[in-house]
């Protein structure tokens, strides 16, 4: 019996892992249909996610890049919040509507996953300014100066 339940857990745990990586390839691949265009695509990731949020890092060629906070909804995903530094700190992920755990954990797993970053890259993320609440205001992304 104490087999059973241990094999059910490991099987949970591994569907909950293939899950975060099925939702963060999708929420991934939102932002790049979203903020990509013909003579400009964008390079995405890292992305983390957590409890139906993801904040996806993005840089377009020589330009300044950012942060996307997505939300998953019955379609797919849908932009909440778009910004560069604020969006790696937990009371702005909450302020923006991700539930005060998953917002901690959200802010967490992405400075560990940029941790392997670029220092050059982190640094046009970090560079889009101010914070901008829907769609039009993450696509146009300023040179980096």
């Amino acid at each position: 019996m104490r087999r059973a339940a241990a094999l059910l857990a490991v099987a949970v745990g591994l569907a909950a892992c293939e899950d975060a990586g099925a939702d963060q390839q999708a929420a991934r691949q939102f932002v790049f249909q979203k903020l990509s265009t013909a003579d400009r695509p964008v390079v995405v990731g890292p992305a983390v996610t957590q409890s139906g949020f993801a904040v996806v890092d993005w840089t377009r060629g020589a330009f300044a890049g950012g942060r996307a906070l997505v939300r998953k909804e019955r379609g797919g995903w849908a932009f909440v919040l778009c910004g560069g530094a604020p969006l790696k700190r937990r009371p702005v992920l909450e302020r923006a509507g991700v539930p005060d755990g998953a917002a901690g954990m959200l802010a967490t797993k992405l400075l560990r996953e940029e941790s392997r970053v670029t220092d050059e890259r982190r640094s046009q993320i970090e560079h889009w300014g101010g914070l901008g609440t829907n769609a039009a205001s993450c696509p146009e992304p300023r040179p980096a100066t």
